[in-house]
């Protein structure tokens, strides 16, 4: 699992496609403005960004914080246009 806290911490996610990164950076630049973005994500207010890469990810993610049944699951595939 990646955790994310700030936009500064965009580079660990580098490998991901493009729109997935824009929607993580959207969600994290909101944080910063809400909450700072010198924030200490372990101990202070303002939450994270977590990429659940596998079930392990996500027995983790439920266990350490908590996390309700009902978190949505997204995936987000390369679509090619179809040949014309």
């Amino acid at each position: 699992m990646i955790r994310l806290g700030t936009v500064k911490d965009m580079h660990r996610v580098s490998h991901l496609d493009a729109l997935l990164k824009d929607r993580i950076r959207t969600c994290l630049a909101t944080l910063d403005d809400c909450y700072g973005a010198d924030r200490d994500i372990d101990h202070s207010l303002g939450g994270f960004v977590a990429v659940v890469e596998n079930e392990a990810d996500k027995e983790l993610l439920g266990d350490k914080y908590q996390a309700q049944a009902d978190v949505k699951e997204a995936e987000i595939k390369n679509k090619k246009p179809s040949a014309s």
